[in-house]
């Protein structure tokens, strides 16, 4: 049965809200869980109580309009970090256990930790056991046996730890230590229990940490990181922190802020990212990244040319400069390109808006929804732009879309806000479509504007549309093509 309840939370999750109708018509596409047997109503009021008792979600519905179901406390699984985890991992064994077929084609990270004391270790948590345990210390490379109190455990980079107080007297007055489950070579619960301090909390210890280090000494503190690019669009889709805000965005980096305490693990995750990462504040941590990086230098010196570094820097200025020599200086013929995703893949566009601009005059626009690929959206890109799978469920084929537009942009270069991502977008669904990719003209409005406007006081889309004559009231992709196309013929007069 689980992995029933696992395919409904999973279906309503993806739709956002969806039907009773429209549920079914997917469960009976699933032929391998619904064997072509559709839902009873009763059966699935008795399924949503059992997902409610064992992840606390609350399916609810609307009650009006197409009274379409949906999670009512959704952010429960995306924030709760066990109920989270736990219906991750169902999610992945449902999937995994009906796909035995290619198990060959599905490869796995082992987590070796947990599979001999893990459960052990719960089982006293669950009733205050003392735990005796051997450890074999990497510092000092010795092993020691002695008691602590489990206070928690944690899932780091496929690895558990367990947090946990030395009984010794002299241990009263400091913190939890924290354990590699690796390390533990032999662990026996006792018939002793302790008092679980009523004042400790696990979030609270692990406050602002990035990772499992807890050291007190270090406090929460803004952190900025200036990502190029490339790798700012990793991070957006999985953020390295809870905390983690994007606050600039441009088409050569995007400056990320954080507020933790910027440990050992979170050190290791920049140098990890390499040269996509600077740190820009705070000063300490840039001098100690700095540091570390100069002593990783030295262990390289023998093969390190400073001078080849220094020419690949100067080859990549002149290309800059270049390209900004390269930016047309009037342009009455082209086409404006704005599109809508239906989640983080560069392929699902959703929808299509162009305005097709000659001798500098708007004359003609075409739009259209997409029924995206893959074909599931989730909930960050529904917000942006309100678009659901019920809006493209019936809408045509990206191939078919581009068939209509083909013959009203034939000889037109392309113009587009943040063209790097539009551009992407488009070549995106070309390789999933397999279908010829003809090196279209692309011209960047937010690149021109930020050379040609330069008194604005931000470069978002919204800004620089209203200080070329247009203003946005409808967020769609035609609307933004529009201010595109408005912005374009203000920029290369």
């Amino acid at each position: 049965m689980i992995s029933k309840y696992v395919w409904v939370i999973s279906t309503i999750l993806q739709a956002g809200k969806i039907s009773f109708e429209e549920l079914n018509r997917k469960w009976l596409r699933n032929t391998e869980i619904s064997r072509g047997v559709e839902i009873p109503k009763r059966t699935f009021d008795h399924w949503k109580m059992a997902i409610a008792d064992i992840w606390g979600l609350y399916i609810e519905n609307e009650g009006k309009g197409e009274y379409r179901y949906f999670i009512m406390n959704e952010k429960e699984i995306r924030e709760n970090g066990l109920r989270s985890w736990l219906y991750n991992a169902f999610s992945v064994s449902n999937a995994l256990v009906s796909s035995q077929s290619i198990k060959d084609r599905i490869l796995l990270e082992s987590v070796p930790s947990g599979q001999c004391y893990l459960q052990s270790i719960i089982e006293a948590m669950k009733e205050n056991r003392v735990l005796n345990i051997t450890y074999h210390d990497y510092n000092k490379n010795e092993e020691n046996s002695f008691d602590v109190h489990p206070y928690c455990v944690k899932l780091f980079r496929q690895r558990w730890y367990l947090v946990a107080r030395r009984t010794n007297t002299y241990y009263n007055n400091k913190k939890p230590f924290i354990y590699m489950l690796d390390c533990i070579k032999d662990l026996q619960a006792k018939d002793e229990t302790f008092e679980m301090p009523k004042d400790w909390s696990a979030d609270e210890f692990f406050d602002g940490c990035f990772g499992i280090g807890a050291d007190p000494r270090i406090d929460k503190q803004l952190v900025k990181l200036k990502v190029s690019a490339g790798r700012a669009n990793n991070i957006r889709d999985l953020p390295m922190h809870k905390s983690q805000k994007e606050v600039e965005c441009n088409e050569e980096y995007s400056i990320f802020s954080y507020y933790l305490r910027p440990e050992f693990d979170f050190q290791q995750e920049l140098l990890w990212n390499g040269e996509d990462i600077e740190v820009l504040e705070p000063a300490w941590l840039r001098k100690e990244m700095a540091r570390r990086i100069l002593r990783m230098r030295i262990k390289y010196k023998e093969n390190y040319k400073m001078k080849e570094l220094d020419n690949s820097r100067e080859r990549k200025k002149r290309f800059i400069q270049t390209k900004r020599k390269n930016l047309p200086t009037e342009l009455k013929d082209f086409a404006a390109i704005d599109f809508e995703t239906a989640n983080f893949e560069r392929s699902s566009i959703c929808s299509v808006g162009i305005v097709i601009v000659r001798n500098g005059e708007i004359v003609d626009s075409f739009y259209s929804l997409i029924r995206p690929e893959p074909n599931y959206y989730n909930n960050f890109c529904s917000n942006i732009h309100g678009l659901c799978q019920q809006d493209t469920d019936n809408a045509p084929i990206f191939p078919k879309v581009w068939a209509e537009i083909e013959s009203r942009i034939k000889g037109l270069p392309f113009v587009g806000y943040n063209k790097f991502y539009v551009e992407a977008c488009l070549k995106a669904v070309f390789r999933t479509y397999q279908m010829d990719y003809p090196n279209y003209a692309f011209y960047d409005t937010l690149t021109i504007s930020r050379h040609k406007l330069t008194e604005l006081p931000n470069y978002h889309l919204v800004t620089i549309a209203s200080a070329c004559g247009y203003q946005i009231k409808t967020y769609n992709a035609l609307s933004y093509a529009e201010a595109s196309a408005w912005i374009a013929r203000k920029v290369y007069e």
